[in-house]
């Protein structure tokens, strides 16, 4: 989806005017309409101006500031503007400070002093739909920022949750001379699918060649019978092995099958058939 904005070229567009003074609401209609554009209301009001905005949703809003009523032009231009996304243009007789920094609190799209002449509002008209562009694709922006964002933590906490639930580790680096080194060179100096073993890995191979059952295994190291069956998957397709006759003759070709713990070898009647581990 392309958000940029492209050239303007505004044709038609429907207007709402909101000015108390019947006169100067009429000079502004007829050059609306000499500039092929329409006029859809003219209302007086602030209130009448948010009611008339939300049913029909106009292009844009030529709006005076000062009006009838409790509310002026500029607190209608901000409710018009936070809740339905509609550009304002304001034709007011009022240039005086306090009113500028009033009007421009909130983003303005156009401020054009009366009388107002046709060549004038079809600039400000131009500039203003313009500038309204270019607001809409930084707002896109910013929301497909967000969205993304909001993705990738969804994508973040998904991966913690699988692994915790693996409890996979990262292999560390042997440090010299250090009990773990001497293990591994012990275990295996030259075996390279070995090498690619965590202390996890390496420690669940030693449970499963003493025998242990897939639940001994988990109670042994306190982590769940699952997580074992993970490990066991990962070790089979790490060492190209594919049973668990295989692991156990595995660790005892490497001297990972250390102690005998007394227990009778599982078999593969208990999970994985009928014949006993050697």
């Amino acid at each position: 989806m392309n958000i940029l904005p492209t050239p303007l070229t505004v044709g038609s567009i429907q207007v709402l005017i909101v000015e108390d003074e019947f006169i100067l609401a009429f000079d502004l209609k007829e050059k609306l309409d000499n500039l092929g554009h329409k006029v859809i209301d003219i209302v007086d009001s602030a209130e009448e101006a948010i009611k008339t905005a939300i049913e029909f949703h106009p292009d844009l809003i030529l709006m005076d500031i000062r009006l009838r009523g409790k509310m002026d032009g500029i607190e209608a231009a901000r409710e018009i503007w936070t809740y339905l996304r509609i550009p304002i243009i304001y034709v007011t007789g009022h240039s005086d400070k306090s009113t500028v920094e009033r009007a421009t609190e909130i983003f303005t799209f156009g401020y054009v002093l009366k009388p107002v002449s046709e060549e004038n509002l079809y600039v400000a008209i131009q500039t203003g739909l313009t500038n309204f562009q270019y607001k809409q694709a930084e707002f896109l922006l910013h929301k497909a920022h967000e969205e993304l964002k909001a993705k990738f933590r969804n994508y973040a906490t998904k991966i913690s949750l699988l692994n915790e639930e693996l409890q996979l580790e990262v292999p560390q680096q042997p440090q010299v001379n250090s009990e773990w080194q001497i293990k591994e060179e012990y275990i295996c100096p030259k075996d390279k699918s070995a090498s690619l073993l965590t202390s996890r890995q390496i420690e669940i191979l030693r449970l499963i060649a003493e025998g242990l059952s897939t639940k001994g295994i988990a109670e042994s190291i306190n982590i769940s019978p699952k997580t074992v069956e993970a490990h066991r998957v990962q070790l089979m397709k790490r060492l190209n092995i594919h049973d668990v006759v295989g692991l156990v003759r595995y660790a005892d070709r490497h001297g990972i099958r250390t102690f005998d713990t007394g227990e009778k070898p599982v078999s593969e009647q208990d999970e994985y058939g009928t014949k006993e581990i050697p």
